[in-house]
């Protein structure tokens, strides 16, 4: 759940624990709001994490090593950006889009690997 430009955007995420507990989007809510420290995370969840960005990484690189055309969104713009560099590279018809944001307010999310397929579609004879 983030807050930007005055606009609240809910994640996959989000739903989930909604459906989960309505308890827990009160607290992300009022998170958003009146923050508080939380605890940092376990040994457990910094190795699955970890675990899961070298996994990520292994794939791009093999992306990379297979010669496809893969266009890397930069996670250092703001989102209104990274959504116009997502649509060039799709309009472009980029093989494979890493870490573009999938943008349809109050709904965002980003995606790790969006890959072209040879169907046609409104970008033209591929899509995503």
């Amino acid at each position: 759940m983030q807050n930007i430009d005055s606009t609240l955007l809910f994640s996959a995420t989000d739903l989930v624990n909604f459906l989960g507990c309505h308890h827990a989007t009160f607290l992300d809510l009022r998170q958003l709001s009146a923050p508080v420290e939380l605890p940092p995370p376990d040994a457990h969840a910094e190795l699955l994490q970890q675990k899961g960005l070298e996994h990520e990484q292994s794939h791009l690189a093999r992306l990379k090593a297979e010669g496809r055309h893969v266009v890397e969104i930069s996670r250092d713009v703001p989102l209104a950006s990274r959504v116009d560099l997502t649509r060039q590279a799709m309009a472009s018809g980029a093989e494979v889009i890493y870490q573009g944001p999938l943008y349809l307010p109050p709904w965002h999310g980003y995606s790790d690997f969006l890959m072209r397929v040879e169907e046609p579609s409104r970008l033209g004879a591929w899509g995503l």
